[in-house]
């Protein structure tokens, strides 16, 4: 009889694989994690503040659409790397790609603009459709006309003279603006051209083109202390059709939150008319002195029914806080809060109640919000389409993705935000005091607290917000909300140097808790505080201003001077 075979796991690869997937499932048992559809369900059941924080745990593992924000960060570092690859290298290229985008030759000078800006290494050579956007309107007009309505337009209110003559500047008495402008230009006024143009120094813009805009007088009317909104939304009838990259960008699922998909739509003010009755510039302006003349006239920021011509804002590099090191902490070492502390600047504030118009204006909606003063419903997002069915499987259909789903909580998470009005301006004094029993305003705030946290809320006032610049200096993630458009628009691009909130609000709360709560979400904001600070220190430079500067006024001296080439190419 034979023998039987005798049996030796260490022969039998089989066998050895069984046993050791054996020892794993029984390890796996012990230290069972939660099943995917577990923490939904949790979410669903919650408490709105704990749903808030467990949202993080929904496990990678899931082939999810992703969160609005990740993929709103992610295209926009691809259109932002294609921008700075796409910039020309040669003079020759800069010809070219000025003949493509304006249908024009370069402006004289142009050669030695372009060797300025190599010198001082520009990382921006063709991004400039502004300048050429704001000339349009002159194109339109003579050069003896031009000059014309501008020499009829200096004796308006609050005006200065800026001019270059035989290689030197002119600033003229009290022009602090124009002697920093002067300065920053340095020797480079030597080879600009011969122009002379007006400075508004006030920080609200001043040009509202009518549809047939007047050149033979220029009459200056004062819109301060009343709603501005049927003024600034005048020029919306007669508008030229919004160039590509205007309209929101529907290729991303926002799941009904406003998350910001084209900064331009976002301010665009002949397509929010809800700016009407929540932003103080269109509710009350403390100041709007305007015309509806063509008149070249210099503006720091503007909505964007202006045709000011925007200019970079000397008052960022006045302000640079030279030892910001010094009291700006590593991200680890940030509280995990947005901060903002700020008078009740943006717009006057007359005798009403705390329901008034008045009070609906964008930072007092803020601060409401963020403090939850008051009752209030809030939008949030949570995953979707996860469930289990009996036996414990996910029931998503095979390659079906999950996405998000939006919910309504009455808690903001006021934990997230040190927020605080710290006095109160531009209000009757019975208003004044009604504001500070309201919000238990008590004194300002040290300038260094802002950086002590990740999250740096960055507000309109009655024009731009002067914070910005050392906001992206920082090592801390700038959120920017504003109706203005400012010279650096081109070269800064939201989701990647900062993170970009809507006048309404609405997506604030779900956008703190992804980037606060999550840790996909505080990668994100990571990263965007990091590109955000390497970025400013290479195009938002003083030099950086100088040769947007030169630029434009190559551009504004060509347009101005007789004998002008008005050919297309």
């Amino acid at each position: 009889m034979a023998a039987r075979p005798v049996t030796r796991l260490a022969s039998s690869p089989a066998l050895y694989l069984f046993a050791f997937i054996l020892i794993g499932l029984l390890y796996t048992k012990r230290h069972e994690a939660p099943r995917p559809s577990e923490w939904v369900h949790k979410l669903k059941g919650s408490q709105p503040e704990e749903a808030h924080h467990q949202a993080e745990y929904l496990p990678d593992t899931l082939e999810a659409h992703p969160h609005p924000i990740k993929a709103l960060h992610e295209q926009a570092i691809q259109k932002f790397q294609a921008m700075v690859k796409r910039q020309s290298k040669t003079l020759e290229e800069a010809v070219t790609e000025y003949k493509r985008r304006y249908r024009r030759n370069p402006p004289p000078g142009f050669d030695k603009w372009y060797e300025y800006a190599v010198k001082h290494e520009s990382v921006i050579i063709d991004e400039f459709d502004m300048i050429n956007e704001a000339m349009e309107p002159f194109w339109a007009q003579s050069p003896s006309t031009i000059r014309a309505v501008s020499q009829k337009a200096s004796s308006g209110y609050a005006l200065w003279t800026f001019s270059i003559h035989n290689g030197h500047a002119i600033s003229g008495e009290y022009n602090w603006m124009g002697d920093r402008i002067k300065d920053a230009l340095g020797d480079a006024v030597h080879d600009m051209p011969n122009l002379e143009i007006l400075m508004n120094p006030l920080d609200e813009p001043r040009i509202l083109l009518s549809k047939s805009p007047p050149t033979n007088e220029v009459r200056w009317n004062d819109q301060s202390f009343q709603s501005a909104y049927p003024f600034v939304s005048e020029p919306c009838s007669h508008l030229p059709t919004p160039k590509t990259g205007t309209t929101p960008d529907k290729s991303i699922e926002t799941y009904s939150l406003p998350f910001i998909t084209s900064s331009s739509s976002a301010q665009d003010i002949c397509t929010n008319p809800a700016f009407a009755n929540n932003h103080g510039f269109l509710i009350a302006p403390y100041s709007l002195m305007i015309t509806d003349s063509p008149v070249p006239i210099l503006s720091q920021a503007a909505p964007s029914t202006f045709s000011d011509i925007l200019y970079p804002s000397m008052w960022y590099w006045d302000h640079i806080i030279s030892d910001l090191d010094q009291y700006d902490p590593e991200w680890d070492d940030k509280r995990n809060k947005v901060y903002w502390a700020g008078s009740t600047t943006g717009g006057y504030n007359r005798n009403n109640t705390a329901a008034s118009p008045a009070w609906s204006s964008h930072r007092h909606r803020f601060v409401k919000m963020t403090r939850q003063i008051g009752e209030g419903v809030y939008s949030f997002l949570t995953r979707s389409n996860v469930d289990k069915n009996i036996n414990g499987s996910v029931t998503t259909a095979p390659g079906e993705k999950t996405g998000w789903t939006r919910y309504e909580s009455e808690e903001v998470l006021a934990q997230l935000y040190d927020t605080k009005f710290t006095r109160t301006v531009q209000c009757d004094k019975e208003e004044c005091e009604r504001m500070k029993e309201y919000y238990q305003i008590t004194h300002p705030e040290d300038g260094r607290l802002p950086f002590k946290s990740r999250f740096l809320m960055d507000m309109d006032g009655n024009s731009f917000s002067g914070r910005f610049y050392s906001f992206l200096q920082s090592r801390g993630c700038p959120l920017k909300q504003t109706i203005f458009r400012e010279w650096h628009d081109e070269r800064l691009v939201p989701w990647v140097h900062y993170i970009p909130i809507s006048v309404g609000l609405e997506e604030l709360p779900e956008t703190v808790r992804y980037l606060a709560l999550t840790t996909e979400g505080g990668s994100v904001a990571r990263e965007v505080a990091g590109r955000g600070r390497e970025w400013h220190g290479r195009v938002l430079r003083r030099e950086d201003a100088a040769i947007y500067l030169y630029r434009l006024f190559l551009e504004y001296a060509r347009v101005t001077t007789d004998g002008r080439d008005d050919s297309r190419v």
